[in-house]
């Protein structure tokens, strides 16, 4: 029993093409970045915020000071971290 063995490139159809990628320079395109720029602006204000606050609420509270309550600070930390990374 003879086993006959092909290579990779027998298996697919390869061709080799040139192409060049156009820009669109159109005034839709300039309001679709700002608009993502002002929505990512917002949330990285909002997830600053609002961690640096449970972090700020959970150092000045005694009461607070909990095992359950130190996990959720440490990924608050975190999250804070990551969202000014």
């Amino acid at each position: 029993m003879e086993t006959e063995m092909e290579n990779a490139s027998d298996l697919w159809n390869f061709s080799s093409t040139n192409f060049t990628l156009q820009r669109n320079d159109s005034s839709s395109n300039l309001a679709l970045q700002s608009g993502l720029a002002v929505t990512l602006t917002l949330i990285t204000l909002a997830t600053t915020l609002s961690n640096a606050f449970v972090i700020a609420t959970i150092y000045q509270s005694r009461k607070l000071h909990t095992p359950a309550n130190v996990l959720i600070a440490s990924l608050a930390v975190t999250d804070l971290l990551v969202s000014i990374w």
